[in-house]
């Protein structure tokens, strides 16, 4: 019962409510209470955008008729028109 009143007053929910319906229904009311709970507010922030990894330096005898993909950094055919590995439009 602790637990559900602290963590509905985490999620800025209503925690007497919360408390009271899982005090009359008991485990069915802790079960209701898990499924239906909003997210913590750090949850809900957006990640930043993980930045690409560094493509790879070509060798001499790879600079010819290879190219690397955007995406990825795999070395794909220079003809290509895309990725065999992530599958993106080069």
């Amino acid at each position: 019962l602790i637990w559900v009143y602290h963590d509905a007053q985490k999620r800025n929910m209503d925690e007497l409510i919360w408390l009271l319906i899982v005090v009359v229904t008991g485990l069915i009311g802790l079960i209701l209470y898990l499924i239906v709970r909003d997210p913590l507010i750090a949850e809900k922030t957006e990640q930043p955008p993980k930045p690409k990894a560094p493509q790879p330096e070509p060798k001499a005898e790879e600079k010819r008729d290879v190219k690397y993909c955007p995406a990825c950094g795999s070395p794909v055919n220079e003809k290509a028109e895309f990725c065999s590995l992530c599958g993106e439009k080069l």
